[in-house]
């Protein structure tokens, strides 16, 4: 597992999807320690009701907290 670490995606896509999925199966990673934003808010809710990830509204976040 990756311990305290934090995993960023700027865009929430099909490439991100597949990652985010496989790195929550396998356990690597806390949901709370994926951090994401994508173009739309429909992408940003589906995504965090997905699997519990946090959302962030500037993609400058996504990339400073990660």
């Amino acid at each position: 597992m990756l311990e305290n670490r934090k995993v960023g995606f700027i865009g929430l896509g099909n490439m991100a999807s597949a990652m985010i999925g496989g790195m929550l199966r396998q356990k690597l990673v806390e949901p709370g320690n994926i951090l994401g934003n994508a173009k739309t808010d429909k992408t940003r809710k589906e995504a965090q009701r997905k699997w519990g990830i946090r959302i962030l509204e500037e993609n400058a976040r996504v990339a400073a907290e990660a």
